[in-house]
Formats: C-alpha cells, sequence, structure tokens
C-alpha cells in the first residue's frame, strides 16, 4: 500500500522499487555470461518506454511533463524509473513524436507535451 500527497512521492517510491526488483532479478541470473540469460521481460527497451509514453500521451491529452512522467509511472509501476522516462520523452519531442513547448533538449519546469 502507498499513500502520499507530495508531487514528488511517485518519482521517489517508483525509483527504489525499480532498484529493489534490480537487484532482485539481477542476483538471480550469471553475470558475464556469453549469452544473456535474462528473461525478455527484465531487459530495459527504450522502445518500450517509448511506447508506454505515447500511450499514456494519447490518454492525457496535453500535459505537463512532470505530470505524463508520474501518469505513466502509475501505469507502469516498478518498471522504468524516471531518468529513464525523461530520456524517452525527450528522444519522442526531438523525433517529433510528442510535441513540446520546449525543444526537448533539457527538462524545463512547467514545459507542456502532447501527442502530435
Amino acid at each position: 500500500m502507498f499513500g502520499s500527497r507530495h508531487p514528488d512521492a511517485i518519482d521517489l517510491m517508483n525509483r527504489g522499487m525499480v532498484k529493489a526488483r534490480r537487484e532482485f532479478v539481477g542476483s538471480q541470473f550469471v553475470k558475464g555470461c556469453l549469452f544473456a540469460n535474462e528473461p525478455k521481460r527484465e531487459v530495459v527497451e527504450p522502445a518500450a518506454i517509448e511506447r508506454a509514453i505515447i500511450g499514456t500521451s494519447r490518454l492525457l491529452g496535453r500535459v505537463t511533463w512532470k505530470e505524463l512522467r508520474i501518469r505513466t509511472t502509475v501505469a507502469n509501476p516498478c518498471m522504468y524509473n524516471d531518468s529513464e522516462y525523461n530520456g524517452a520523452i525527450k528522444r519522442l519531442i526531438q523525433r517529433g513524436e510528442l510535441k513540446s513547448d520546449c525543444a526537448g533538449n533539457r527538462i524545463e519546469d512547467g514545459a507542456w507535451v502532447w501527442p502530435p
């Protein structure tokens, strides 16, 4: 159970959960093998993060960058951390798959994003 009214609570809680999950899953597999032995679901793929963001963006419409990240985190808990989401949002803006009132080169407080 999780409950907080602080605007950064989702990011902080998710960051800890992602770290713990990755450490737990990583300890189940031998590191340094010639062939990767982790399940595909556990490999962080930028395209999967971008699909999650696009899907959430289409549902929400025009929102702030932070709101998009938080709502995508809530829809996909314990999968990706906030820096991975931010990087994916930047890439989507730069490729024109998301529109924004900022260039996407850096995160700007209060920047708005929306689907094209």
